[in-house]
């Protein structure tokens, strides 16, 4: 080690945890006191972020979140949560951004020093599973499946899935030349052209006893570049494949094919991907180029760097598809015009045959259609879904033209699905672990309930609903300053008419007094029943409670809410308010206007989230080409 260069015991002596929380956005919550000082995340108007918090320990050395009791040191915060921090972008590697942030917060310049902390070693012998001792799962024999227990168990794995992926994981320990030997769960790692080959292991060590993280990484000397785990419960080939599943860990793909194999008895004839991190090139190229034809459902985590990953995959399917096409003389300007990594469809139509221009014009003119009627608030919901299926024929009419012309089967066109688990959660075994969590308080309520002395409650409202209960239900009341927006022009005339009528000696004096009485009270009916607006954002549902007399009730369903659109009049933009119109696809409510919302209110981001989660746990995904 180099004379100045600091290693993680530099850091944690050096640094207390309140420096990392603070410099993650983290502020000090003063009402909890200093004795166990408190950090918690603000929004943009300055208000706490309910359920993240952050309780400092141990002399300011760890911390954790009170829902999870899990226990965090510089270090581990960091490699949790590496999107808080500046240095953080796609495929860097945790150690990297530990040594970044860290140096940055000693005022350590980087560019003094090398940039890992520990160097890698100079000569890896290449992987060899001569050098592990292996302990195979075997469905068959008990006594070989309790060793596996405590590294599914708080995965959330259950037997079933076990048996059904048992070929593709193990028990390797290696043994040290100091003496000491680490077993850990291992996923074996192949090149897809040669599956019989194991190139590397995706490791996972036993979980620690407070609960806290294990070890994660590949053995030493696994091809990284190219190897893959890929998996399948019923040994389909990625020939055979009709569908493939990305995953950025095999505990995810573990969980996913969990969550789903009960509903999808076909699940068993897939193929499971893990990339074990960032996918390299290698890797999607080396599936790809075995397994176009197939379905391809991207499935990585949720967080910015598997929205990342989802990208370039895409990006390279459509390598891949262009890679098939033979380049005439005929086809050449059009395939030039198409950027690379994009859709075919994206290249100039200019350059296409008048048939396929004229065929791409119908279908521009169908979307054009479609999208006005959508806007416009105006037409049925059955009008607009059937101009949809209009735009959609034209579409693959256009498609089917171009593959026709650039020579392309149809097999080999790109096919591909994201999925995501159901917000908040990050990734699949997230999803699985809250869903079990949720189960277990189910089933004590119900416990507590039958076995409570002299008790007949039932499970609340609130417990049953379960899987949106991550929501906070919103009311939203128009502001008062959205009243003199509507009615500024009766306003003006109602005073001019209280005025004129107050002056004596001219003409159709009791007239404007009528008229002004008259104003006044239709005045007051519109700011009563502006005030009385409620819009209510739930979990699954937007609902308007609006009239004076008599009340109205609109529903709108969450899922099928398909577009919004924000619009400010002038005097709105003076008052800073702004009226947010949200089009559904609901047949009883097809479009339903917020107005009189404060304009740094992002209530569109809000109703989106809830969107899409309930999109997601109603199994409605967008799929694009086929």
């Amino acid at each position: 080690m180099r004379e100045g260069e600091l290693t993680y015991d530099d850091f944690l002596r050096r640094l207390n945890i309140q420096d990392v929380l603070i410099d993650a956005g983290y502020h000090l919550n003063r009402r909890d006191g200093l004795r166990y000082p408190s950090y918690v995340r603000l929004d943009s108007e300055g208000r706490r972020i309910r359920n993240d918090k952050f309780i400092v320990t141990q002399q300011g050395k760890c911390c954790f979140k009170p829902q999870q009791q899990k226990s965090y040191n510089i270090i581990s915060f960091i490699k949790e949560h590496p999107h808080f921090f500046a240095e953080y972008h796609a495929g860097v590697s945790p150690d990297r951004l530990v040594n970044l942030v860290c140096n940055r917060l000693l005022n350590h310049p980087v560019a003094d020093r090398d940039t890992r902390i520990i160097q890698p070693k100079r000569d890896v012998k290449p992987f060899d599973m001569a050098d592990y001792d292996i302990h195979q799962f075997n469905p068959q024999d008990r006594a070989t499946q309790k060793k596996f227990y405590p590294f599914f168990k708080h995965r959330g794995i259950d037997l079933y899935t076990q048996y059904a992926f048992h070929r593709n994981f193990c028990l390797a320990t290696k043994h040290r030349e100091d003496g000491m030997k680490y077993t850990n769960l291992a996923f074996p790692l192949t090149v897809p052209k040669d599956t019989g080959q194991v190139v590397g292991l995706e490791e996972r060590g036993r979980p620690r006893m407070d609960g806290s993280g294990s070890y994660k990484g590949k053995a030493e000397g696994s091809n990284s570049s190219q190897g893959l785990w890929i998996a399948s419960p019923a040994k389909t080939t990625l020939t055979e494949a009709k569908h493939i599943y990305w995953f950025e860990s095999a505990y995810d793909a573990m969980a996913y094919y969990q969550l789903h194999q009960a509903n999808d008895k076909d699940l068993r004839k897939a193929v499971f991907i893990s990339t074990g991190g960032n996918p390299t090139v290698e890797q999607m190229r080396g599936v790809l180029t075995l397994s176009l034809p197939a379905k391809q459902h991207i499935c990585f985590d949720t967080d910015l760097a598997g929205i990342e990953f989802a990208k370039n995959l895409q990006q390279e399917m459509y390598r891949a598809v262009r890679s098939t096409i033979e380049e005439t003389p005929e086809r050449k300007p059009y395939l030039d015009s198409v950027a690379d990594g994009k859709n075919l469809d994206e290249g100039d139509i200019d350059l296409l045959p008048d048939a396929l221009r004229s065929s791409y014009g119908k279908y521009e003119s169908a979307w054009e259609e479609a999208m006005s009627m959508r806007s416009s608030g105006l037409c049925h919901p059955d009008d607009i879904r059937e101009q949809t299926d209009i735009m959609n024929g034209n579409y693959k009419e256009f498609r089917e033209g171009l593959r026709e012309f650039l020579g392309l089967d149809k097999a080999n066109d790109a096919s591909f699905v994201r999925e995501q688990p159901t917000y908040p959660n990050k990734d699949w075994n997230e999803q699985l672990l809250a869903g079990q969590k949720q189960e277990e308080t189910v089933d004590e309520t119900q416990a507590r309930t039958v076995t409570g002395r002299g008790t007949t409650n039932t499970l609340s409202p609130m417990m049953t609903d379960a899987p949106t209960g991550h929501f906070q239900s919103i009311v939203l009341q128009p502001h008062a300053g959205q009243f003199v927006i509507d009615e500024l022009p009766a306003i003006v005339l109602c005073c001019a008419a209280w005025v004129y009528g107050g002056m004596e000696g001219l003409p159709l004096t009791a007239l404007a007094v009528s008229v002004a009485a008259l104003l006044s009270l239709a005045l007051l009916y519109r700011f009563i029943y502006l005030r009385r607006t409620r819009y209510h954002i739930g979990s699954e549902q937007l609902i308007s409670r609006h009239g004076v007399l008599s009340r109205k009730t609109d529903y709108m369903e969450q899922y099928r809410i398909v577009d919004f659109v924000e619009h400010q009049s002038l005097m709105q933009q003076l008052c800073g308010l702004k009226t947010v119109r949200i089009f559904s696809m609901d047949r009883n409510t097809p479009r339903l206007d917020l107005v009189g919302i404060r304009h740094n209110f992002d209530v569109v981001t809000l109703i989106r989230e809830r969107v899409e989660y309930n999109k997601r746990k109603k199994g409605i995904y967008e799929i694009t080409n086929h």
